[in-house]
């Protein structure tokens, strides 16, 4: 039996809750005491967040280091228009006032960084269960090796535009971990997130909801959850599927002892800095004006800030023929431009490996060019 109690304000808040079986007062009180890891404060962790506040949950740590821009609002309802103004506001600084009003009985935490070994060592001893609402799979490795060092369960869900994925990993040896479901070998790709693929607006709030009803599951424990398989889920054609994961006797869940960290030597950011990408105020310091290859879709495209435009020499078209037009117009340097600075980091490494030089990618894309520019 748990100790303490609810008071009479908590009695009528959870009402529906305290007339479940399942439930009622001693499982409220386990909500109640309850300490969840919310890694993501974008279209996944923002249901999570809401949902397991309105249940009851004491407890909410929310990790997340970006900044709220008008391309999350038509599916991050947890951020409202007002998120969009200049400075952009952090979402774990707009999920905070959203969270404040849908229950003032939850304590919720936030740290305005990304995931990294560090934080994992400062958050994980103390959390009781992992939710994994992040959108790129850097950040989902290190997540996994660390709840299996620190010994806690995830609970997961990716996103791809109608579709999502659903999974409990390290729960309590009856299920394997991402790595023996996804393995992996040598260097981290990048592969793209639902900011490049795209997603449709409701997705993340249907996995978001199977997300916080497992949470509240394993919390309870009651019901079958989703462990040793991943629920796949298809919007478009009103199907899901269970695909089942066997532990993989090798893998390095099965040695937790030997889980190292210190590989994951920065924080997975969206806006990677790497060598051959370039911030957007140096590059239109320059002069002469910068040419910059614009490789974005029609779909893509959106007004760009007038100092860029006044600065620059833009030149749209697809990333097939990019490679033909540079050796057609030998103009030194190139900068490539594209929606989260992905595709566009991508493609000039290709053309770098081929021997081209001065092609360099704009760090972070359109969506960091609005942070950048006023």
């Amino acid at each position: 039996m748990l100790q303490g109690e609810l008071s009479n304000k908590e009695r009528i808040r959870y009402l529906r809750h305290l007339l479940m079986p399942q439930v009622g007062t001693q499982g409220q009180l386990r909500l109640k005491h309850a300490n969840i890891l919310i890694i993501g404060a974008g279209g996944l962790g923002g249901v999570v967040a809401s949902y397991l506040a309105a249940a009851g949950v004491g407890r909410l740590t929310l990790v997340d280091g970006d900044h709220v821009d008008a391309t999350n609002l038509s599916r991050q309802l947890i951020h409202s228009s007002a998120g969009t103004q200049t400075p952009a506001p952090l979402k774990v600084d707009s999920a905070r006032e959203r969270i404040k009003t849908i229950n003032p009985y939850t304590t919720l935490t936030t740290h305005s960084d990304f995931f990294t070994a560090k934080t994992a060592a400062e958050l994980l001893p103390e959390c009781d269960l992992i939710c994994d609402c992040t959108d790129n799979f850097k950040s989902r490795y290190l997540i996994n090796d660390a709840a299996i060092k620190y010994k806690k369960s995830i609970v997961f869900a990716s996103l791809y535009h109608f579709e999502g994925q659903l999974s409990v990993w390290n729960h309590e040896n009856s299920g394997g971990c991402l790595r023996c479901a996804y393995p992996i070998d040598g260097e981290i790709k990048e592969r793209a997130s639902c900011q490049e693929s795209g997603v449709l607006g409701v997705t993340p709030a249907i996995l978001g909801t199977m997300q916080a009803q497992e949470v509240i599951k394993i919390v309870l424990g009651i019901g079958k959850i989703a462990a040793g398989q991943i629920i796949s889920y298809d919007g478009l054609n009103h199907t899901i599927d269970q695909f089942m994961v066997p532990i993989n006797p090798n893998c390095i869940c099965q040695r937790p002892d030997e889980v190292n960290l210190d590989h994951y030597s920065q924080a997975p950011m969206p806006f990677q800095q790497d060598p051959l990408s370039i911030n957007i105020l140096e590059i239109l310091a320059q002069t002469p004006a910068p040419h910059i290859i614009d490789l974005r879709s029609y779909e893509e495209m959106v007004e760009l800030p007038d100092q860029l435009e006044e600065c620059a020499t833009l030149l749209p078209m697809e990333k097939e023929s990019v490679e033909e037009f540079i050796t057609n117009n030998p103009h030194s340097p190139y900068y490539l431009l594209c929606q989260q600075g992905v595709d566009s980091l991508v493609l000039a490494r290709e053309l770098v490996q081929k021997g081209w030089s001065d092609i360099f990618s704009i760090n972070g894309g359109v969506s960091k060019i609005y942070l950048d520019l006023p």
